[in-house]
Order: structure tokens, then C-alpha cells, then sequence
């Protein structure tokens, strides 16, 4: 007789393994959208300080280091993708410094960003 350890079968050790997998995907799908949101308002929020600024897109570009076509595409689409690096060139260049602020995992979660946020330079 075979050994599969808790399960009486070989069957009821797939279905539990498939159980598991499903889960995985299901909760990484719950992080992912989390994460989209959470970018896209970080997004919204550098928009809003760039109009703040009032800096032409050459200027804004010229101060940051970041390429006019670069600012162009944050201004005009909703995309989620964008990297720290710029991120954080375009904040100070409308006079604002990024500050990430970690939170205390709850239960067997993995340490999580709270709170990410624009705070202007002078410490307003």
C-alpha cells in the first residue's frame, strides 16, 4: 500500500494540491489589483503636482532628467507602469520629495507599503 502522507488517496492529494494552486492564483490576482489601484492613484497624485508646478514639458523635463516624450505619456495616459527612478525625478522637480512609509504585516501577510506620498520640500 502507498503512503501519501494526511490523504487516504493519490486522487484526494491532486485535489487538495489543485486546491492550493487555486488559491495562489487568487490571491496573487487580489495583490495585483490592489497594487494597480494604489499606482494608479500615486499617478493621479504626480499629475496633479506637476500641473501644480506649472512647468512647461520642457522644463519639467530639462529639471528632472527624464525625456519630454516620458512626460508626455504620464500626462496623457492611464497607464500604471512607471519607474521609482522617474517617479521620484519628476516629484522633485515640482518641488516634492517621496516618502515611503511601512506598515506592521498583519497576520502571516508579508510587510506592506501604507502609505505612499507627496510631501512638499519645504515640509508642507
Amino acid at each position: 500500500m502507498a503512503y501519501y502522507g494526511k490523504y487516504k488517496s493519490y486522487d484526494e492529494k491532486l485535489a487538495a494540491k489543485k486546491a492550493r494552486k487555486e488559491n495562489h492564483k487568487q490571491v496573487r490576482a487580489e495583490a495585483r489589483k490592489k497594487a494597480d489601484t494604489k499606482a494608479k492613484n500615486l499617478i493621479f497624485t504626480l499629475k496633479q503636482a506637476m500641473k501644480v508646478a506649472g512647468l512647461k514639458q520642457i522644463e519639467l523635463a530639462d529639471f528632472s532628467g527624464v525625456t519630454p516624450s516620458a512626460i508626455i505619456r504620464i500626462e496623457r495616459t492611464r497607464h500604471t507602469s512607471l519607474q521609482l527612478s522617474t517617479f521620484v525625478a519628476i516629484a522633485n522637480a515640482c518641488g516634492y520629495e517621496l516618502k515611503l512609509v511601512a506598515k506592521e504585516p498583519e497576520k502571516d501577510e508579508f510587510r506592506q507599503f501604507r502609505m505612499v506620498r507627496l510631501v512638499d520640500v519645504d515640509g508642507k
